[in-house]
């Protein structure tokens, strides 16, 4: 009985924090929008980066819309230390990683 109890434990506790995103908005990636392609046009390219997360949590599959808001939240971060105030999302989701451009708009 006390075996089934601590594994039913673990078995919630491991489902919850396969909901859970991770990655926290930075105080600079809080100033990088996340755009689509046209409304980049104005804007002066800064580079390419892969935002890459985990799929997975001890085994549990995660949410899709839980990864695509940590990975868009890693470009966020990750664009800002490039120079850039807008990231534009060039892939969709694969595997557990996104491809985005860094852009500087006006």
């Amino acid at each position: 009985m006390r075996f089934s109890t601590i594994f039913v434990t673990i078995f919630v506790m491991l489902l919850a924090l396969s909901g859970c995103t991770w990655v926290k908005v930075s105080e600079q990636g809080q100033s990088v929008e996340v755009l689509d392609a046209s409304a980049a046009v104005d804007c002066q390219m800064l580079g390419r980066l892969t935002a890459i997360s985990r799929a997975k949590v001890a085994g549990i599959t995660r949410s899709q819309e839980k990864l695509a808001i940590e990975l868009e939240t890693i470009a966020r971060n990750e664009g800002a230390s490039m120079g850039g105030n807008a990231v534009v999302p060039l892939t969709g989701i694969e595997g557990s990683q996104q491809k985005f451009q860094v852009y500087q708009c006006p």
